[in-house]
């Protein structure tokens, strides 16, 4: 499972020896078998709803500039081949989208917010790697890419990204702790920073899980435990797992519906 949207699933696994995606929805059981991915690469992949033509659209990011990492040029002219597109219902082909041929690499999960689909990525400057992050962002309905500033740390950290109520928040994991970011204002791309989590450890793994109301909790991975953090209440509380061999590294967070792609 790559991500959720509407509580639509977007699927993903290796068949017959290439990468292919599913979009379904488990309460209906309707799903659609999307085309292979038109090139090869470790993608981080999105399902978004694009309002202005009332579609839904599957993203898919290449998360590793290789050409730039082994020091030479890119080979995406203008910035093409680095991010495709799918409009479900409109088109069976992906699409190329132009984007910054200087991008190193996104690590962070693509998150819809305020019209725009955002990642953590880092570019290149004067050819040489920059540690700055920057948030990466795609108008979902004319996919047009900007980067703007970000102050969030990027070295040796882990990190989350998640809308509530037309906001951008993001849980950062770094050195022990986890610090939560919040960006409310559109209009200067200011960050706020809400609160500091101290821990015993370095998180492996963090995920949000929205509350309709507001509030939100944290699933953190530590070992073989799972742990949950209210936002609300500043509680955390141990979740119960049958087998701890299998405890998961990623988490996505889902809400069923009836809704339909077309």
């Amino acid at each position: 499972m790559y991500t959720s949207c509407n509580g639509l699933l977007l699927l993903g696994g290796l068949f017959g020896g290439r990468q292919r995606l599913v979009v379904c929805n488990p309460i209906t059981l309707f799903y659609m078998m999307l085309p292979p991915p038109p090139i090869p690469g470790d993608f981080s992949w999105a399902l978004v709803h694009d309002d202005s033509v009332r579609k839904y659209k599957v993203v898919g990011m290449i998360t590793r500039n290789l050409n730039m990492m082994q020091g030479g040029k890119s080979s995406h002219n203008g910035g093409y081949g680095r991010c495709f597109a799918l409009t479900l219902g409109c088109s069976s082909s992906w699409r190329a989208l132009v984007t910054y041929p200087e991008l190193d690499s996104t690590w962070s999960r693509g998150v819809s917010a305020n019209g725009k689909l955002h990642w953590l990525a880092r570019f290149y400057e004067n050819g040489q790697r920059s540690e700055e992050g920057w948030l990466y962002s795609m108008d979902i309905a004319t996919e047009v890419f900007e980067k703007t500033p970000c102050p969030l740390p990027t070295k040796n950290s882990s990190f989350r990204f998640q809308e509530i109520n037309g906001s951008l928040y993001s849980t950062v994991g770094l050195n022990e702790k986890i610090e939560i970011w919040v960006l409310k204002d559109w209009d200067t791309m200011a960050w706020t920073w809400l609160d500091t989590i101290n821990l015993s450890y370095t998180p492996v793994a963090i995920a949000d899980f929205p509350h309709p109301h507001g509030a939100t909790k944290l699933i953190m991975r530590n070992g073989k435990e799972l742990l949950s953090y209210d936002l609300q209440s500043q509680e955390m509380s141990h979740i119960a797992v049958k087998n701890k061999e299998f405890i998961p590294y990623c988490f996505e967070c889902h809400v069923n519906s009836l809704v339909h792609w077309c």
